[in-house]
């Protein structure tokens, strides 16, 4: 399906272009491809997801609706095989690979190692893998030329959603009383760093005396987790949320709005979480696999990094609720567009803690 209307603002700068942005390598100019195998009119791509199901509401949901819109615009055949632990990975991606699949795409960065094993048994598969980059041992990245590795500027996102949290802070809005604001992380990894950087980072641009309490969960699935690590934050006098840790910081968002407190969801709009999420700091999958498959449909396939931003319409945050007033969205929205513009580049990496 379509991503709904209200999914994403990205401010006044959500320009879709077909170009990705810079390699973290230097890759190898575009290859032309030799002919697509004949499947009628289509081609054949696999979608492998990650553990949280095919219709997770974030990352496996948004490849998928990324892939059915390029059925209807390309007339590929798409497949979705869902992984319920972390032992399918492999088998999941060389069964793909034995089915002559067209491209193979691996969502999320915990299919690293798999996607590199696969990768280098089928040196003539195609894959994309949404997140990362492939590892030859953990925590170990590499590039590999036959896998497009799918890249995004979270940092971004999350600086414009810790830009409202702190306009909310410093103008005391609703239940933003003690100038204090927190977040969850599942895992000390770069995409979630990203965020939370980036979210640190515009806290305390528009407020430098907010204090900001930091966790991280050490787990991405486990609700009673993240449940606890609210109550903690809660009691230290938290009033704004701000989770990166899939099922724990779905939880965790929800005990926080228990106590009349704020959420801020990540990677999709989670404004389904409850009526005091204010917004989410998003990243387009659906977007990044389009652009892939429509390459690809076209006869070109460029391997390495593709890094997505607020340049390509993929990073930003959900339209807010009308708990966050008129006159933060519009200092948020300039703050988009110097992003945009390169005049204001948001940190990656946390600061030593």
């Amino acid at each position: 399906m379509h991503v709904p209307a209200r999914l994403v603002a990205f401010a006044c700068v959500a320009v879709l272009l077909s170009a990705c942005g810079s390699s973290a390598a230097s890759p190898t100019p575009t290859e032309s491809l030799s002919p697509l195998p004949t499947r009628g009119s289509s081609m054949l791509v696999v979608l492998v997801t990650d553990i949280g199901g095919l219709h997770d509401r974030s990352f496996n949901q948004e490849a998928w609706n990324g892939l059915k819109r390029a059925q209807s615009v390309l007339g590929i055949s798409p497949v979705a095989r869902a992984s319920r632990t972390t032992n399918d990975y492999f088998p999941l991606l060389s069964q793909a690979a034995r089915d002559k699949a067209d491209l193979i795409i691996a969502v999320g960065s915990t299919m690293g190692t798999s996607v590199y094993a696969a990768a280098k048994q089928y040196q003539n598969q195609r894959f994309a893998m949404v997140d990362a980059r492939p590892q030859s041992s953990p925590g170990r990245e590499v590039n590999m030329p036959n896998v497009v590795n799918l890249l995004f500027k979270e940092q971004e996102s999350g600086y414009l959603v810790g830009s409202i949290a702190g306009l909310m802070e410093k103008q005391r809005v609703g239940a933003a009383t003690h100038n204090t604001i927190a977040w969850l992380g599942g895992q000390d990894i770069p995409p979630v760093d990203a965020y939370l950087a980036g979210f640190e980072a515009g806290a305390r641009k528009v407020d430098p005396s907010i204090a900001i309490l930091r966790q991280f969960a050490g787990t991405f699935g486990d609700a009673a987790t993240g449940r606890n690590f609210a109550q903690q934050q809660l009691s230290s006098g938290a009033d704004i949320f701000f989770q990166v840790a899939a099922e724990t910081g779905a939880a965790y968002l929800q005990r926080a709005e228990k106590s009349g407190k704020y959420g801020i969801g990540a990677d999709a709009d989670q404004s389904y979480l409850g009526n005091n999420t204010i917004t989410s700091a998003v990243k387009r999958v659906d977007v990044a696999v389009l652009d892939t498959v429509k390459a690809l449909h076209a006869g070109h396939f460029q391997p390495f990094d593709h890094r997505y931003g607020i340049r390509e319409g993929t990073t930003g945050y959900a339209l807010p609720t009308s708990i966050v007033p008129a006159n933060i969205v519009r200092q948020v929205n300039e703050l988009a567009k110097q992003i945009s513009q390169g005049k204001l580049v948001p940190p990656r990496t946390l600061p030593t803690r």
